[in-house]
């Protein structure tokens, strides 16, 4: 970088100099002409679903969608049995996109979609087993029907897949529902006859129908209903699926037919594995439970019923560092800055 850190801020040339990223923090080059490349300012990843599981050999393991100014870009694959971890490259390109919704399912398989690609990983395997191209572009929510078919609906206009795990068949059914705004679709569910069913926001609430066999999708919400907000539905034990429009109408949802009712009192959701960004699923099969995982300090700790002491595994993995959102000189003679995600200063 050149000797005045003033011209720095007076020049953006300097300041993309400053940017280029190197393989280690720390790392410095001189560059020629005053400058040098630093290396990275925060090699640090984020987590986009974190979920706790079993591989191939019985061991428990934790699968971790790495995210970094790149996109997702790996799943990292932490054996809490061995303290060995591995990390496995997204095989797509992720258009610098991340996951917003993933899910672990009932046959122990791990599914997400993002940068417009439907992406399964078995854990027993240890390796991607599918993936393809899907009309754009990430998944808003995730559920499992009681085939075990994995079915999801995406951000901005309502596309929806649904994947079978036994024949590998990947339907498209493309966007569902038209609104003149994105639609963030932040729950998702399916009855037992086999009807998806997900709610919309943030502009306006609806919830929407859609028919298995034939893609037709209805909305369910008249208009003097939707509000500001996002509306909600979740599967019950009873079968049928409840909606709510974001305040205080509930519908019974069945077979694509809706039925005003009271609020329900006593819920019994049916236990499905999947959630946003931010999943995380702690209990291992064996009955152990994940209580930290920092990617940050790059450790986890694991706690079970017949452990005498949590245990502690160190990981590692690498990463292009978080997004710069901020620079500046500071007073000392030196460069400073922050970042997002995780949110961290660097100086």
């Amino acid at each position: 970088m050149p000797d005045s850190l003033s011209s720095i801020v007076r020049s953006g040339a300097a300041l993309g100099m400053l940017l280029i990223a190197a393989v280690a923090m720390g790392a410095t080059e001189d560059l020629g002409d005053g400058f040098r490349d630093h290396g990275v300012a925060t090699p640090v990843s984020n987590h986009r679903g974190t979920v706790a599981t079993q591989d191939g050999q019985g061991h428990g393991v934790v699968l971790i969608w790495l995210f970094d100014n790149r996109g997702a870009y790996a799943l990292l694959m932490v054996d809490v049995d061995t303290g060995t971890s591995r990390q496995i490259a997204t095989p797509f390109p992720t258009s610098g996109d991340c996951p917003f919704a993933s899910l672990l399912s009932s046959r122990n398989r791990y599914y997400t979609q993002f940068g417009s690609h439907f992406a399964e990983f078995d854990p027993v395997k240890g390796a991607f087993t599918f993936w393809k191209k899907t009309t754009p572009r990430m998944a808003m929510s995730m559920t499992e029907d009681d085939a075990g078919q994995i079915w999801a609906v995406s951000y901005p206009n309502s596309g929806v897949v649904c994947f079978n795990p036994e024949t590998q068949e990947l339907r498209d059914y493309g966007w569902v529902h038209k609104e003149t705004w994105p639609q963030y679709q932040r729950y998702a569910a399916t009855d037992d006859a086999g009807w998806f069913y997900f709610g919309i926001g943030n502009t306006t609430t609806q919830i929407v129908a859609l028919e298995p066999v034939t893609g037709m999708a209805t909305p369910i919400l008249p208009e003097n209903e939707r509000i500001r907000g996002s509306a909600s539905v979740y599967r019950d034990m009873d079968g049928k699926v409840y909606g709510c429009n974001g305040s205080d109408k509930w519908y019974e949802l069945h077979r694509g037919k809706a039925k005003k009712i009271p609020k329900p009192q006593k819920p019994q959701r049916k236990p499905i594995i999947a959630g946003s960004q931010s999943l995380v699923h702690r209990v291992f099969p064996d009955g152990r439970r994940l209580t930290v995982c920092d990617t940050v300090e790059r450790y986890l700790i694991v706690t079970g019923p017949k452990d005498a002491k949590p245990k502690k595994v160190t990981f590692d993995y690498t990463s292009e560092g978080a997004h710069i959102m901020g620079v500046a000189a500071a007073p000392d003679d030196t460069i400073c800055g922050g970042t997002a995600f995780p949110m961290r200063f660097f100086s």
